[in-house]
């Protein structure tokens, strides 16, 4: 496989060679993306005289997504131009998704699902895939921000499949709940679910930032008991915050003055 990165090095070397004296270095760094745009359509002897984007614009979908699975099982750097192929291509998207699976290897994956997202894809097997994948415990962090990521844009699509495999002993359950509290309420199965991980928390800003996001207004009661229970400033605070988003407001302002957090940020000037 052809590493084009490493071909533009060397044209920027040859072209800073070509230009000594003319530029100042940081003049040379705002030059890298005119320098990087011209190159793509320079013909190239070692892509037997095409330029880069010819080169990509010659190969079909399963090509570019072969090359693309190469690079990277490779340990060879992705061009730019390889990408912009694969966006230009909507036919590129099915060979994308065989990618999606535990066996992959983690960072083809991510450059898969990133790659798809760009393209609008989202089928409903991929999404339901997506979900399973992340219930299976099998695959790395990287990989499960993206396809969190991916599913809060399709929160409603994925609200049943997801609720069906919620286990609130799972450790992946955080990125289930920030999934569904993206959904459109009233749901009074996903207001549970919020309600139940807010009471059982050990982080009350994202607990209460799923509540609120969330935006359904039968949390109100239950966040202002919260805030009446809460026993140190910044739980309160939190509570408050997401009682008020709500259009909720506390009935009486708490007396933290001899919490020592909320002494060092009220007296810390």
């Amino acid at each position: 496989m052809i590493d084009i990165d490493a071909l533009f090095e060397t044209y920027f070397r040859k072209y800073i060679q070509d230009n000594i004296g003319k530029f100042s270095e940081e003049e040379l760094e705002n030059k890298v993306g005119e320098v990087y745009e011209q190159f793509g359509k320079t013909p190239l002897s070692e892509l037997n005289g095409k330029s880069p984007v010819e080169f990509f614009a010659n190969m079909d979908a399963k090509e570019l997504v072969e090359t693309l699975n190469d690079c990277i099982n490779g340990g060879i750097s992705v061009s730019d131009y390889l990408c912009d192929a694969i966006e230009k291509s909507p036919q590129t998207a099915k060979y994308l998704e065989d990618n999606l699976n535990a066996d992959t290897n983690e960072e083809l994956a991510v450059y898969s699902l990133n790659l798809l997202n760009i393209i609008g894809y989202a089928d409903r097997g991929m999404l339901g895939g997506l979900v399973k994948l992340l219930s299976s415990g099998e695959i790395g962090d990287s990989l499960k921000e993206v396809i969190t990521e991916t599913l809060v844009s399709h929160a409603d699509e994925v609200k049943e499949e997801i609720l069906e495999c919620y286990d609130e002993d799972d450790f992946n359950k955080n990125f289930f709940i920030e999934v569904l509290a993206s959904t459109t309420p009233p749901d009074d199965r996903v207001f549970n679910v919020l309600i139940d991980h807010f009471n059982k928390s050990t982080d009350m800003t994202l607990s209460c930032s799923y509540i609120s996001k969330y935006g359904y207004e039968r949390a109100i009661p239950i966040l202002k008991n919260a805030c009446a229970l809460a026993n140190n400033y910044l739980d309160y605070k939190e509570i408050k915050l997401a009682l008020e988003a709500l259009g909720g407001e506390v009935d009486e302002e708490r007396d933290f003055t001899s919490d020592p957090i909320y002494r060092k940020l009220k007296y810390r000037n």
